[in-house]
Order: C-alpha cells, then structure tokens, then sequence
C-alpha cells in the first residue's frame, strides 16, 4: 500500500505512526503488570523483527562505535521503562 504512495507521503504517515506508537508507550507499559525488564526486553523484539521484516537484509560492520551504540540503546530503553513503572509516565517523558 505504502508503495503506491509518494515517498513525502510515505514518509509523513510513517512518522505520524510512530508518534502515535511513542506516545501510548506509557500507558500500555503501566497498564502491562509485567517486570520492567521483560517490557523492554519485548520491545526490542518487537522492534528487531519489524526491522528485519522491512529492511530484510542484515549488513553489520562490527565496531566498537557500533556495539557502544548498541548498549546505549539498550540502556536508554531499559531505564525508560523503569521509569515508567516507577513513577508517573509525565515525569519519565519529561526527563
């Protein structure tokens, strides 16, 4: 469907999708009453195979920037859902 579309298009629903997406990750990470670590650990698989699925290739040159970026990301999700769970989703997003 989104092949029909230009790519100024595509590209604009693409992001409003994720916009939307990004804003309820509060809501459905409190409503969810799993361990934190599990969340962000289904997030990222969730986003993994969308990846996979859309891009379909895998080309990595294995670097140190690049394993650093890697563990930053994971950080960066892991202590986002942390505060999610632990306090309200207004002061996670907002810090």
């Amino acid at each position: 469907m989104l092949s029909r579309l230009s790519p100024a298009l595509a590209g604009a629903l693409a992001m409003m999708v994720c916009a939307f997406l990004w804003s309820t990750a509060g809501l459905f990470i409190k409503l969810i009453d799993w361990n934190p670590f599990w969340i962000a650990g289904v997030r990222s698989l969730i986003a993994g195979a969308f990846l996979l699925a859309v891009v379909r290739t895998v080309r990595l040159n294995w670097s140190w920037p690049l394993v650093a970026a890697a563990v930053a990301n994971a950080v960066c999700m892991i202590l986002f859902v942390l505060a999610n769970k632990l306090t309200t989703s207004a002061n996670a997003i907002l810090v």
